[in-house]
């Protein structure tokens, strides 16, 4: 508003002052002798054009782009609207590549560019088992026992934790429920740089058979216990065992990243449990591979350098139990490149095809307005024709 309130003043002063000069040189004139008719006549012929002299006064005052720029969008706004089936299919052919680059970058920068939403994304990495006895290693799972003997052996890693995804069945709030949650560690939570927003984290000794704790997301206490403002010290009957809440974990927390998200964590205790004195538990089984490590490296230390020393302990590994380790070695990669996977080639392969897309779109629009130039040009020509045809006949 100040601007254009600007404009015009600006606008008022300048009228005022080219007439001021006009009135100057016609009074001049007369004062010599001639007649105000020739006076004006002559003084505007010497002063010269007026509106050249104006758009040069608003060149100075550095608005004219601006006002080219809304008078090109007014002379497109009427083009379009006297043309609806080409302003149509204009809209629709960018539509489509346009919209269709929108929804596939979106994935790509959820899924591949956009680090992981934990502290220091880019130290984080997971820690596997290959099983060398195919002809191409592939990744495996890792077993307990393994898995603490690296946490006590690793010099490059920072931290290490262990996670399976599993589901588990809640009972006493009314009808059971069957809720995706993990069993980890007691240290993943400061391993990945989270902490509870609510009560908090599991400690080092709740690892151990006999602890009966648990941590629950946000989205289960506001979706099943929403009537308890904060539900620490709340038991809760998760397979059939009464543990107690410590924690609430932030809105949009999910690890590990699985379908559905988690909505309980346990401490191994849980795969300590035995329900018969003549059962092993799941934590002692070295034969056992169903969980999955995730590690920080040290601020100094390389993923490479993390690798060759988990390969040196596997080997060590293997020698010490051949029967549950022979053949078996291990492998550190960043954590975002392990939950992509094999993913990120495709859904790049995706992206450029939809690029591809909009530049066909877009070659497919410069063909419909080199066409509709063409007719425009024809149709000019035609009333131009027939208006010089006409003209004899009308004369």
């Amino acid at each position: 508003m100040r601007f254009l309130m600007w404009r015009r003043h600006q606008e008022a002063q300048l009228d005022e002052e080219v007439q001021s000069h006009l009135d100057l040189a016609i009074q001049d004139r007369i004062d010599r002798g001639e007649t105000p008719e020739e006076a004006a006549v002559a003084a505007r012929r010497e002063f010269g054009n007026v509106l050249l002299i104006k758009e040069t006064a608003r060149d100075m005052w550095g608005w004219t782009p601006i006002q080219e720029f809304w008078q090109d969008l007014g002379y497109a706004q009427r083009a379009l609207r006297r043309a609806p089936a080409f302003t149509v299919a204009a809209v629709l052919t960018l539509a489509l590549g346009i919209g269709a680059n929108t929804a596939m970058f979106s994935i790509v920068r959820a899924v591949v560019l956009r680090p992981l939403p934990f502290a220091d994304p880019d130290r984080l990495v997971a820690v596997r088992e290959l099983d060398l006895r195919s002809a191409t290693p592939r990744p495996a799972s890792v077993s307990w026992p393994n898995f603490l003997d690296w946490r006590a052996q690793t010099q490059t890693l920072e931290a290490i934790a262990g996670h399976r995804a599993g589901r588990f069945t809640v009972t006493g709030l009314g009808r059971p429920l069957n809720v995706g949650g993990a069993v980890v560690s007691a240290n993943l939570f400061s391993t990945l740089g989270v902490a509870p927003i609510t009560g908090r984290s599991f400690h080092d000794d709740e690892d151990r058979p006999g602890s009966n704790v648990v941590v629950i997301s946000e989205e289960f206490r506001r979706t099943h216990l929403g009537e308890v403002a904060d539900p620490v010290g709340t038991a809760l009957a998760i397979n059939g065992h009464s543990l107690t809440i410590v924690g609430v974990m932030p809105p949009g927390f999910a690890f590990p990243l699985s379908s559905p998200s988690p909505e309980l964590w346990l401490t191994m205790a849980e795969d300590a449990r035995v329900e018969n004195r003549s059962d092993t538990p799941m934590t002692a089984q070295r034969g056992a591979h169903f969980i999955q490590v995730v590690g920080r490296l040290r601020p100094d230390v390389s993923v490479m350098q993390a690798h060759a020393e988990l390969e040196r302990m596997m080997a060590g590994l293997a020698k010490a139990f051949p029967a549950d380790n022979a053949g078996r070695s291990a492998e550190v990669v960043p954590q975002l490149d392990a939950i992509v996977g094999s993913a990120r080639r495709p859904l790049f392969l995706l992206l450029a095809s939809v690029v591809c897309v909009l530049l066909i779109a877009c070659v497919n629009l410069a063909n419909l307005m080199t066409a509709r130039t063409s007719v425009v040009k024809v149709e000019r020509r035609q009333r131009k024709s027939a208006v010089t045809i006409a003209s004899p006949i009308v004369a």
